[in-house]
Order: C-alpha cells, then sequence, then structure tokens
C-alpha cells in the first residue's frame, strides 16, 4: 500500500517530475511523471538510481541514519533526500547529470498550473515559476525576483507564527495562507510546503494554488445564503400577501399571510391556481393576455378581492403586480395589502372629520375664536367673536385685544394672565370685555399658545364662550344669598325682641332692608281707620335724603283714595315713575316728598289691612324688581308676626298683672265678702282663665321658635351647600350642565329624602337600567347612589342619559343634587314663614274665638318630609344615619301646622337623643288599628320612671336648655287629632308610636 502524506504527493511531483518519494525501507512509493514508463514504483531506490557499486555501501549507511532519524536530511551523490513524515523524498538536484531529464524538468516546473517554489526563511527568492509571479500580480519571474517573498504577508506576526508551524510540523499539507499581492489585495493561497536545509541555510521549498476566487465566492455565498435567509424571514413575517404565478396561472409560492388569508397549506400550493383564487380571471387566455400586458408595462396596482378557499369569502385587497422573466419563464410577484382595516379607517376617518367638522361648526356657532402673534395683534377672528362684540372682521384684525378691554381687572390680573402665555403655558379664566356699544359681557377664555420649532410661542389661539348670563345667574345667587343672610338676621334680632327695644331694632331693619334693594327711603305706616287716617311709625332715610316722618303724622286717608283702596283689598302701590301718574292728590302729596319711584305693601293680619311697608327711590328714577317685592313681603310678615308677639306680650303682662292684683286682694276680698260666693267663684273662674293665659303665653315663644327656628336651619343649609357647590361642584361642569340642572331644580320639585326601602328600590332599578342600557360601568355602585341621591330616577331616562354622556357623570350628579337641594332648602323657608304667621294667627284666634281652625286633608308622608327638609342641616351636623319609610296616600283629617308642631318636637328630641352619628328611623304605614306613624332614636333609654312626666308642661330632662314644652304639646296635638301616642323605650331605640283612626 502507498504511504499516506501530509503533503499532496501529486501536486509536490507535478512540479518536479523527476523526483521519488521512497518508504524508511527505501523503495519507491511515488514517482514523477519523469518515471512513468520506467516501472519504478516498489524496487529499491538503488535499482532506480544505478549508483555506483561503491557508492551503494555508503548510500545505504546514509540511508540508514535518515531512517533512524539521526539525520534528516542527506545529499548523496547528485540527489537530496529529506525525511518526511513516514517517507523518504528524493530530489533530484541541479548537480545531477543528464541533460534531457533536466530540460524535461524545466518544462513541467515552468509550465505548472500551481505556484512552485523555493524561499529562504528570511524571504529570498531562489526559484519560481511563472504561475508564482501571476499569483502575486507581477508579469515575470524576473519581475518578483526583484522583491522579497516577506513582503506578500499580511504583517510580520502571521509571516512568523507561518515560519514557527512549518519549522515545528516540518511540513504542511493543504494549509491556508493569507497574502497580499503587489496591488495590496488580500488572497488566499493553498500551500503545500517543507521546510528543509541546505548546506547550512533553511529554505521552504512547495506548491501553492490561488483560492481567492473560490473564498471569495463562498463568501458571496455565504452572504447570499443569509440575505436570502433574512428575506424569507421577512417575507414570511410580513403583515401584507405575497404571490408568485406562473404564466399558466399556477400559483408557485405564498407567503404565510397570503396561505393564512386564502387558507390554502403550504403542501397546495402548486395545486392551486390564479382562477382559484380571483374571481377576475376566468380563463387561461385572459389570465395570458394579461401576462402580455404586464410584460409590456411591467406592473399595476389595483383594488380588487380574494377568495378564502375554505369559507368562500370574498377579501378586500389591493393587489401590486410585478412581471419577472426568469430563465425563460415568465412570472407575476404580487403583494396583497388587506383592505378591511383601511375601509374601516376610511370610515372612521370619514366619521372623525365630520366630527371635527361638527365641533368646529360647534366651536364657531357658540365660541369666540381669535389668533393674535406675540404682541396681541389681532390675525383673525370667527363670525361669533363679531357678533357679540358688534365689532367687523375688519376693525378687529390688525387691532390688538384692548379694543373690547373693559378696564375691570387689575393689573396684577393681566400681569399673571401674560407671564402664564408667554411661557408657553395655557391659560385659563374670566374676562370681562367691552362691546362696541358700551356694554359689557363676561367670556370664559383659554389661551393656547402655539410653539415653534425653538420651543417659543409664535402665536396665541383663544377660544372663548360667552357666560354673561351665567354672571348674572351668579349675581342673582349671591344676591339671594345676601338676601337670605339679611333675613337671618334680622329675624334673630326681632324674633326676641324686647318692647323696650323694639323702635331701635325696627329702624335698623329698615336700614338693612333699604340699603340692600338700593333705596332712599324705608318706612312704616300704620292705618287708623276709626280715625281714618294714617301715620309714619317708623323711617330710615339714605344719606342726604331728607326725613318725612314728622310731616307724614295723621295724613286724612281722603287725600289717597286709590292707595288706601289697594292696600285695604292687599294689593301692592308699585309705581316706577311717578311722573307717569295722572295729576291727582296722591302724585302731588309724593311729589312733595320728592319721590321718584315708590314700592309699598300693605300690612295684612289676616284679612285686615293695619298698615303699610315701603320703599322710596328719591335721588333717580329706580324700578322696585320681583326681589324687592319678595324682600319687603317677607319682612312685613315679620313686622305684622312681631306686632302680634308684643300685643300677645301686651296682653299676657295685662294678665299678669290682674292675677297679681287678684292675689293681693284675694285673702282681703274672701274675708269680707263671705256673703258673696257667686262673685268669688267669678273672680276664681277669672284665675284660671289668666292661668291659661299665661300657660298659653308661655308656649307661644316654642311655637314661634320651631318655624323661625325652621328659616335658620334652612338658611344654613343654604349656605352650607352653595359653598360646597361654589368649591367642589361647579368648576367640574359646564354651563349647559349648569342651566341643565338649574331648570330641572324649577320643573320639577321631589323630596330630597327617602326611606331606606324605597332607597333600596331605587338603586336596584337605576343598577339594572345602567347595565341594560350601558354595559360594564366603572364605579357602578358609587354612580348608582349619586343617582338616588340626585333624585334621578329610571322614570327620567332623558336625564339619565345626559348623565351618562357627560365627561363625568358623577360630578354633573354632584350638581343637580346641590341645585335642586338648594331650591329645597328655600321652599322649606317660605314655607316656615308661612308657618310662623299660621302659628301666631291660630293662637290669635284661639284666645279671641275659643275655637279651633277648620281641619283639612293632610298627607302624612308630605307632612313628615317637610320638617325632615327644615331640620336636614341640624341632620347632617349630627350625621344622623336617618332611615325613612313612608307609604304613599295617608290621608287623615287634621290641622298641617299642629302636625307639624307634632313631628318638629319629636324629632328635635330625637336629634338631640341619638347624638353625634346617631341612627333615627321615621316610619308610616297603614295598620288594622289605622295610620301609623314611629319616631326611633338610638339614643339613651328614658327611665322608666320619668316616662309619666315627660308628658307634663314645664318636665324636662335636659340639663342645659329646653323648657319642658316640647312633649306637652306633641301630647295636646295627638288629643286634638283623637290619636293616640305610645312610648317603647329600651337600649337600643327608644321609640314614639303615634296612631291615627283611619
Amino acid at each position: 500500500m502507498k504511504q499516506k502524506l501530509s503533503i499532496n504527493p501529486e501536486v509536490l511531483l507535478g512540479a518536479y517530475p523527476s523526483d521519488l518519494i521512497l518508504n524508511l525501507e527505501g523503495k519507491v512509493i511515488f514517482a514523477g511523471d519523469y518515471w512513468k514508463n520506467k516501472d519504478v514504483e516498489g524496487k529499491d531506490v538503488e535499482e532506480v538510481i544505478h549508483f555506483s557499486n561503491e557508492s551503494v555501501a555508503d548510500f545505504r549507511t546514509e540511508l540508514h541514519l535518515l531512517v533512524s532519524q539521526k539525520k534528516t536530511q542527506l545529499v548523496f551523490d547528485g540527489y537530496h533526500l529529506l525525511r518526511m513524515d513516514d517517507c523518504i523524498y528524493v530530489k533530484w538536484t541541479s548537480q545531477n547529470s543528464g541533460p534531457a531529464i533536466n530540460e524535461k524538468y524545466r518544462q513541467l516546473f515552468e509550465n505548472n498550473m500551481a505556484a512552485v517554489f523555493r524561499t529562504t526563511t528570511k524571504g529570498e527568492i531562489i526559484e519560481v515559476n511563472q504561475a508564482y509571479a501571476d499569483i502575486f500580480g507581477f508579469d515575470s519571474i524576473d519581475d518578483i525576483k526583484q522583491h522579497r517573498s516577506s513582503e506578500f504577508y499580511l504583517d510580520d506576526e502571521s509571516r512568523t507564527k507561518y515560519i514557527e508551524l512549518l519549522r515545528e510540523k516540518k511540513s504542511l499539507s493543504n494549509y491556508l495562507v493569507k497574502n497580499r499581492n503587489r496591488n495590496g489585495k488580500e488572497i488566499y493561497l493553498l500551500a503545500n510546503v517543507r521546510i528543509n536545509e541546505l548546506n547550512g541555510e533553511e529554505f521552504i521549498e512547495g506548491t501553492l494554488i490561488d483560492i481567492t476566487y473560490q473564498k471569495e465566492s463562498e463568501k458571496k455565498i455565504r452572504e447570499q445564503n443569509a440575505e436570502l435567509k433574512k428575506l424569507s424571514a421577512i417575507l414570511e413575517n410580513i403583515s401584507d400577501s405575497v404571490y408568485v404565478v406562473d404564466e399558466d396561472g399556477i400559483l408557485i409560492y405564498l407567503n404565510a399571510e397570503a396561505r393564512t388569508r386564502l387558507s390554502i397549506d403550504q403542501n397546495d400550493i402548486g395545486k392551486k391556481t390564479i382562477y382559484d383564487i380571483s374571481p377576475y380571471f376566468q380563463s387561461q387566455e385572459q389570465f395570458k393576455e394579461h401576462m402580455d400586458t404586464q410584460e409590456v408595462e411591467g406592473g399595476f396596482v389595483v383594488e380588487s378581492k380574494h377568495v378564502n378557499q375554505r369559507t368562500g369569502e370574498l377579501l378586500p385587497i389591493e393587489i401590486s403586480t410585478r412581471f419577472e422573466r426568469i430563465d425563460n419563464g415568465r412570472y407575476l410577484i404580487a403583494t396583497g395589502r388587506d383592505m378591511t382595516q383601511r375601509l374601516l379607517d376610511q370610515t372612521a376617518i370619514q366619521e372623525r372629520d365630520k366630527r371635527i367638522n361638527d365641533l368646529n361648526s360647534a366651536i364657531n356657532s357658540s365660541s369666540l375664536v381669535s389668533i393674535t402673534d406675540c404682541q396681541g395683534t389681532i390675525l383673525d377672528v370667527n363670525e361669533k367673536f363679531c357678533e357679540i362684540s358688534q365689532y367687523t372682521r375688519e376693525e378687529l384684525i390688525g387691532s390688538n385685544h384692548r379694543i373690547v378691554s373693559s378696564q375691570t381687572h387689575t393689573k396684577e390680573f393681566w400681569k399673571n394672565f401674560y407671564s402664564t402665555i408667554v411661557n408657553g403655558e395655557i391659560w385659563s379664566g374670566e374676562i370681562c370685555n367691552r362691546k362696541k356699544d358700551g356694554s359689557i359681557y363676561w367670556v370664559r377664555t383659554v389661551i393656547y399658545p402655539v410653539i415653534d420649532e425653538t420651543g417659543k410661542p409664535s402665536r396665541f389661539m383663544s377660544i372663548r364662550q360667552e357666560i354673561s348670563g351665567e354672571k348674572e345667574a351668579e349675581r342673582i345667587i349671591q344676591k339671594h344669598l345676601n338676601f337670605q343672610d339679611l333675613l337671618v338676621k334680622i329675624a334673630l334680632k326681632l324674633i326676641n325682641v324686647r318692647p323696650d327695644v323694639l323702635d331701635d331694632e325696627i329702624n335698623e331693619a329698615l336700614k338693612d332692608i333699604g340699603s340692600f334693594v338700593g333705596a332712599d327711603r324705608a318706612y312704616i305706616f300704620d292705618y287708623n281707620t276709626s280715625e281714618e287716617t294714617c301715620s309714619n311709625l317708623y323711617e330710615w332715610c339714605a344719606e342726604g335724603v331728607e326725613a318725612q316722618i314728622n310731616n307724614l303724622q295723621n295724613v286724612p286717608l281722603s287725600n289717597m283714595p286709590e292707595w288706601t283702596a289697594k292696600h285695604f283689598n292687599g294689593q301692592i302701590m308699585d309705581i316706577p315713575n311717578v311722573q307717569d301718574l295722572p295729576d291727582s292728590l296722591l302724585k302731588e302729596l309724593l311729589e312733595v316728598q320728592d319721590i321718584q319711584s315708590l314700592l309699598a305693601l300693605p300690612l295684612m293680619d289676616a284679612q285686615v289691612c293695619t298698615g303699610f311697608i315701603g320703599f322710596d327711590s328719591v335721588k333717580a328714577v329706580h324700578p322696585f324688581n320681583e326681589n324687592d317685592k319678595k324682600i319687603l313681603e317677607l319682612f312685613a310678615l315679620m313686622v305684622v308676626n312681631i306686632n302680634k308677639r308684643v300685643e300677645s306680650i301686651r296682653l299676657i303682662e295685662e294678665a299678669n298683672e290682674q292675677i297679681l292684683d287678684v292675689n293681693k286682694t284675694l285673702e282681703t276680698r274672701i274675708e269680707e265678702e263671705m256673703d258673696k260666693s257667686s262673685q268669688l267663684t267669678q273672680s276664681m273662674a277669672t284665675m284660671d282663665k289668666m292661668a291659661m293665659i299665661g300657660e298659653l303665653t308661655s308656649g307661644l315663644a316654642h311655637d314661634l321658635n320651631t318655624p323661625l327656628g325652621a328659616i335658620r336651619v334652612g338658611a344654613e343649609s343654604v349656605r352650607y351647600t352653595l359653598e360646597n357647590l361654589f368649591k367642589h361642584v361647579l368648576e367640574g361642569n359646564s354651563i349647559e350642565q349648569v342651566h341643565f340642572a338649574c331648570s330641572r331644580a324649577v320643573e320639577s320639585n321631589v323630596n330630597m329624602f327617602v326611606g331606606g326601602l324605597q332607597s333600596m328600590r331605587e338603586k336596584k332599578e337605576i343598577g339594572e337600567y345602567l347595565e341594560q342600557k350601558y354595559g360594564n360601568i366603572n364605579n357602578k355602585e358609587s354612580l348608582v347612589a349619586q343617582f338616588v341621591k340626585a333624585r334621578v330616577t329610571i322614570s327620567d331616562p332623558e336625564t339619565i342619559e345626559k348623565v351618562m354622556q357627560s365627561d363625568d357623570p358623577v360630578d354633573f350628579l354632584e350638581l343637580i343634587y346641590h341645585i335642586q337641594a338648594i331650591r329645597a332648602f328655600i321652599d322649606t323657608i317660605m314655607e316656615a314663614g308661612e308657618k310662623a304667621g299660621s302659628v301666631v294667627k291660630s293662637l290669635r284666634f284661639y284666645l279671641k274665638e275659643g275655637a279651633s281652625q277648620e281641619q283639612v286633608e293632610v298627607d302624612i308622608k308630605e307632612n313628615i318630609m317637610t320638617v325632615v327638609n327644615v331640620f336636614n342641616h341640624m341632620i347632617n351636623e349630627y350625621e344622623i344615619q336617618l332611615t325613612l319609610d313612608l307609604q304613599e296616600n295617608l290621608l287623615i283629617e287634621g290641622f298641617p301646622n299642629r302636625l307639624y308642631q307634632l313631628w318638629s318636637n319629636l324629632l328635635k328630641n330625637g336629634i338631640e337623643a341619638a347624638g353625634k352619628r346617631g341612627k333615627i328611623e321615621i316610619r308610616a304605614h297603614r295598620s288594622e288599628d289605622g295610620i301609623t306613624v314611629s319616631f326611633c332614636n338610638s339614643g339613651e333609654p328614658i327611665p322608666a320612671e320619668m316616662r309619666d312626666k315627660i308628658w307634663k308642661k314645664f318636665f324636662t330632662t335636659k340639663t342645659t336648655h329646653g323648657t319642658g314644652l316640647g312633649l306637652s304639646i306633641v301630647k295636646r296635638v295627638i288629643e286634638e287629632h283623637g290619636a293616640r301616642i305610645h312610648l317603647n323605650s329600651a337600649e337600643d331605640c327608644t321609640e314614639f308610636i303615634t296612631t291615627f283612626n283611619d
């Protein structure tokens, strides 16, 4: 067997055809072409080379040393022997004789396709062929021999490593060497080399094959494979469909998106045609015509539809095709983009554009829009701005916004304004402007800075909504609040005023209300019907206005017949402008007092006019409005009630004086007039009557305090609710929402408190309604609670829809609740005012006539809810957990005012007993015994020994306050209505149960 060498023997012997390769026994195992026809393989080297006889023995000796590796090479008889792997390489050197052999060797060396070389380890080129010169870019062998082989290495380090490796291995086979040709291009060489030593010098010889092209090809193939891999990954993962169709219409490639859209399996691609997926092509001829067209035009883009092979669904798609000719084959390469989302997007864009247009139209129709530059010069305005400001576009554009300035705001206001927008921040607030005609208007304004590429404002856009109506509403609300504060202030002063300071307090009250309405003079007159005169009792005059009280005493009624006719019929005398009156005594009387406008209301005691109260405007014509009339009406009612109270006190004092007189003279009269028993009996009767009067008088203050206290509580509730409204609620709602809430409060008058069962029922109903109508809702329980609190039920779907469409339904419901609550409190104040008059009227009627009012039909729920509304502020202050369970249509015959006293005493006592965070339950229902009303509180139980005493007059369990009349009044009202009351008092509940006969 031939020995395996690390160097390719064919390459080596192809370069050196006269050389031989021996095994370690000296037999030829490889021979060059020179020995081709000599049959030398397997023979001893001596037979082939024909050493001389005397040299054979020496050669064997030398060969033995080479085999035993005591030598690595030897030169013998013109031949150079090298130990190489487990073989011996025999090279015919230039010392050999035989010119024919040398010439043949030279031709083989020169014409070899491989680069053959011999160099020293220092880089000197000894012998190379033309192939070697070609590899390194030289034209001839002589050219390359002018250089050193070391020049062709990339660097000294790589050359040093190469030589060290060669010295270590002695030879290298198929070793990849990276060199550089004379042009600096990197080349890859496959080397079969050995290192040798001749005459004490190392040299390297062998062959080089240039595989640079192969390496570059491999690199390109790797790069192309990587690109193909990337392209395949891209095609398989892009969102567009990719199709390749041959000229017969057969699908030869579909990417993953196309396979998914068409429901075609990878293995079935070649089985499907363009006719299967596209209804556009009906025949092969039609498709080929299409291919011909595409070959000319190169491609096209068209909207089409493809057929899903599983469902048959037509899928909208945008196709982009390109014609390609590959290896004489014709193909269409197409990409398809799903148009489903685009069509939806187009629809959405159209809807968005419509919404934007609608929004622009809405803004332009409802808002004032302007654009200014950084200096404040107006660049553009919309029609609404012109309409409201009364300026034309030509007048506004080019002007500064100061053209509409009202000079209302302070320098600090504008300093903050400009500082904000110049810094690129949005400014919002309310601005008062002036129209071209001089009238003012308010706008809620938002200024948006338009930022340029430098990050600084380049212009400013302003969007404003006119809020003059809202500001007027705020002014009216504030005036109402001030009005309520004024009434409460006056009521608190006059409710328990002593007779000796009554005149001062009334004069002070006239000053307060006169100043409030802007009157120049306020007064009270008394009618003396027996003498047919009237006199000015009280008067207040503004600074600079002449007083008339001394000039208006005992004025004959005959001087003002029209005036008295109206007053005696309970009508108001309202004269907006005295100069508009016809000539008469009345006009003359008013002109003498310099009166230009006047408002006078009769003081009515029942159906009897006892005097009048009025306002004068002296300095200018000043018609009084409905609010001024309402103020005067309420004050007139107070004055009448005060007069009644003073009269009652006078009667009580007279009665007490009579009682004292009786007490002083009783003993003497008994001793002196024992025989006059009838007179004594009469005196005792008088005493009893006076005691009764005293008792009634003691209860009068309590009876009056209930409605007047309701006025105070109601006013405080209004103030509390309004403060919460302005601080926390209004800012989160729009003007439209405020208007809606106000309109709803005016149009509907609902009870703001509902019982526990009704509340649970309404919560369930509204919750089911919202879930059915709007699906899943965040914070559903909180939203449902707000709907019930604001008294919005499923019977009002329009309001529910408006709330749910708002930006913040909870804030909107808070707004509805607060405004509705204000309406309820104001109604309560009005009712309480009427009740105060009714109490005194009832007492006076009782004292004078000895009879009771007529009974009317009373709705128990409505009657109780009125009281609950009155005490709402106190309930909130004590944080009472109130439960109401009041049936509808519980009707009895009774006295409404007296029943108010009944519920007021039970509720007030219950609140005070339950204390902070206590519980109160009020229930009313129909039972077998009649109509039962229960007031239960969680306060301390009433001891058993006191339960019979609490009904007695002047008995009280309160240590710091209380008259002891509350439950005695309750007892009396119960008796007046023929009802029954029962007390149950335990650890968890003290319950007063009232039963009315049905």
